[in-house]
């Protein structure tokens, strides 16, 4: 059969300077991709939906999704039924997993819950088989007039082994675009799934209900031999929750003498706890981290369950830009903000000399408490609108001010001075840092343009 799967677009102004590589479905790609023809279509990069329908001609169109997604994949399920009605289409991804009664449409005819690694090439083989035994698949739920028939519960691999290695000769054409916040020739590679931690705002670790798996070193020390970028962005919810993991990798990469650069997640305590290991991984190329502060005092942050402190956090970052590791980091902006929070978190940031802060809004997901309590009031809002640039419930400030601080407190901790201390420790020339207010800039016109 042919498969085409498809990476919907993303809406705002920052979007295309943050694409990375369609992992998931270049992992999905290689577990058929020897049995079936197999084409992945980018939105995010070309929209040649219709084109791509009728020249390609598939049998099976899977999309993957997330919550701001879910317009976008509507409209192109509708599309592609309308070129070729017996096309079978499979949603899968993290919506789906969370939320499958969301793509309760008569244009679906699978969704597929978790993994997928498994499940997918399964499912596969049946739709190609007409097999009617789908529903004994883990994860599979199948769509039928009108009503979700649910059969074995969500794929969760526990050994990821069985996992293939991305087929990336699928994304070719369109790696040039893969970049992230500055960094072009840029790949993704996981060393794991999951997430130990249990941020009650994070979503992340219930996908695969608090099961947390590692990739194997040897297979990560494989890939990392076939990619030909410079520039390796982790992704995975935390590479460092497994410590011994991670100096069994790094010694890995020093025996088989790779050189790239490398970005990672990593949480604030596990910084300050084991910022060895992390000084170790700057001789193999490790250059950022991206680590979640969220925010700078110790009552929002025990109401995060964070499991950390603001005295803990300065300490994180003040170790890593020791280290000469440049932090991007994610702060929760509430929707209790009022002048004086934005004013606060503004100050600490440019105290601390952070150079890429990330603000996001809190945002209600599916499976978060925030989405579950207020269900009845989030079922009008556009799918799209769950971005993080948004403030989807009240807000103590009126909305338009609320917008206006969160555009000004971009602009203010973008184009601040840094210490010379951190400047040199991370390169900072002045080019660099009109760059770096010329993003300041781009992310509060997003805020501004996003919230007219």
């Amino acid at each position: 059969m042919k498969v085409l799967l498809v990476q919907p677009p993303v809406f705002g102004l920052t979007v295309k300077s943050r694409i990375i590589e369609p992992l998931a479905l270049e992992i999905l790609a290689a577990t058929i991709k020897d049995e079936h023809t197999v084409k992945i279509l980018d939105l995010r990069i070309e929209d040649k939906f219709d084109d791509d329908i009728s020249d390609f001609n598939p049998d099976v169109i899977g999309f993957t999704c997330y919550i701001c997604q879910v317009n976008f994949v509507k409209k192109y399920i509708k599309a592609a039924k309308k070129i070729k009605p017996d096309v079978k289409v499979i949603v899968g991804g993290e919506q789906p997993t969370h939320a499958p009664e969301d793509f309760n449409w008569p244009e679906v005819d699978y969704i597929s819950m978790g993994d997928g690694d498994c499940s997918f090439p399964s499912l596969i083989q049946c739709i190609a088989k007409q097999d009617r035994d789908i529903l004994s698949i883990p994860g599979v739920v199948t769509v039928n007039n009108g009503k979700l028939i649910f059969g074995a519960k969500k794929e969760i691999i526990h050994d990821l082994s069985v996992s293939p290695i991305p087929a990336r000769e699928l994304t070719q054409k369109y790696r040039s675009f893969y970049k992230f916040a500055g960094w072009d020739d840029l790949a993704s590679i996981s060393t794991s799934r999951g997430c130990m931690c249990r941020c009650n705002f994070c979503t992340i670790w219930k996908i695969r209900d608090g099961i947390t798996a590692h990739f194997p070193i040897e297979r990560v020390i494989t890939e990392l031999k076939m990619i030909n970028e410079k520039n390796i962005y982790l992704c995975e919810a935390h590479s460092f929750q497994d410590i011994n993991y991670m100096e069994r990798l790094y010694d890995e990469i020093v025996k088989n003498n790779i050189h790239k650069n490398y970005m990672a997640y990593v949480r604030v305590n596990t910084a300050v706890k084991f910022i060895d290991l992390l000084r170790k991984w700057t001789g193999i190329g490790l250059k950022r981290v991206f680590i979640g502060i969220e925010t700078v005092t110790n009552d929002r942050l025990n109401g995060f369950n964070k499991a950390s402190s603001s005295s803990l956090n300065e300490t994180a970052v003040n170790l890593l830009h020791d280290a000469g590791i440049e932090i991007m980091s994610s702060f929760i902006v509430d929707l209790d903000f009022d002048e004086n929070d934005f004013k606060v978190l503004g100050e600490w940031v440019k105290k601390m000399n952070l150079t890429m802060p990330v603000y996001n809004i809190i945002t209600p997901l599916p499976g978060n408490d925030l989405y579950e309590n207020n269900r009845e009031l989030l079922k009008d809002v556009p799918y799209e609108y769950f971005d993080f640039n948004h403030a989807l419930l009240e807000t103590k400030l009126p909305k338009e001010e609320f917008y206006k601080h969160l555009a000004q407190l971009y602009r203010d901790t973008y184009s601040n001075e840094l210490s010379d201390y951190v400047k040199n420790k991370l390169e900072y020339t002045e080019e660099k840092m009109k760059k770096r207010k010329m993003t300041g800039e781009l992310l509060a016109r997003n805020i501004e343009m996003n919230n007219i």
